[in-house]
């Protein structure tokens, strides 16, 4: 199913079996992970332009949407910077995937925020599992929260056991009152604000 898209998706993408696309998108986290510094340079272009459109029309693998700061990267234990957004999440954030209801009003230029907020993020939130839920996928996970281009943004990633995955479980756009923000910061097991915020 072909989404909407303020880009226009890579010119091939389409006609490319999935396993090709799935491939094609795992040499780019290959590279990504071994000079994150070129990652740097190249997430953007990769989340604000066709590739980005290609696979939100037609998810296959795991895209390249961010590095984290060192800083940041401690927190969830994790052994890689790099963030990947699975083609389930992808799907599941445009409501294609019942009984998620996602985030459908999402668009293009929403998602070009995406690598700075993961890479700056204003505020890390470590939150507290509801009464009956598992601890462990808890003590994984980090909500990261900050205010780019006007509007503030949350992600949320999830490191697996092994700590050399990193995953984006959300990505949504919320407009928050200065009390509310005070009320889930204080609800927050713990909360962290990188240098230079």
């Amino acid at each position: 199913m072909k989404h909407r898209a303020e880009t226009v998706p890579a010119p091939g993408w389409a006609v490319l079996s999935a396993d090709c696309r799935a491939a094609a998108i795992e040499v780019l986290n290959r590279k990504i992970e071994h000079d994150p510094n070129t990652g740097g340079v190249f997430i953007p272009r990769v989340v604000g332009g066709p590739i980005f459109a290609g696979f939100r029309a037609w998810p296959c693998g795991d895209l390249p949407v961010g590095l984290l700061c060192v800083e940041v990267q401690v927190h969830p234990g994790s052994k890689t910077p790099l963030v990947r957004l699975p083609e389930r999440i992808m799907h599941e954030q445009d409501g294609r995937r019942p009984p998620s209801l996602g985030h459908p009003q999402l668009t293009a230029a929403h998602y070009r925020h995406l690598p700075l907020l993961i890479a700056h993020p204003e505020v890390v939130l470590r939150s507290m599992p509801p009464p009956g839920r598992q601890r462990d996928a808890y003590d994984r996970r980090l909500a990261l929260m900050g205010v780019v281009g006007g509007k503030r943004y949350f992600a949320v990633l999830e490191r697996d056991r092994t700590g050399r995955r990193v995953e984006l479980i959300s990505f949504s756009r919320r407009n928050m009152t200065p009390t509310q923000i005070r009320s889930l910061l204080d609800r927050a097991a713990k909360v962290y604000r990188p240098s230079g915020r």
